[in-house]
């Protein structure tokens, strides 16, 4: 049971840091994709 727990986070910080990136990559395309087409 203690050598689940940090597997468990490891999976976690992957979930939030791939949701993170996303969150980013959207953010950039908004702010420099769509203006420069209209």
């Amino acid at each position: 049971m203690p050598q689940m727990m940090p597997l468990s986070w490891l999976l976690l910080f992957m979930f939030f840091s791939f949701v993170f990136l996303l969150f980013s990559f959207m953010n950039y395309y908004s702010m420099i994709i769509l203006p420069w087409k209209w």
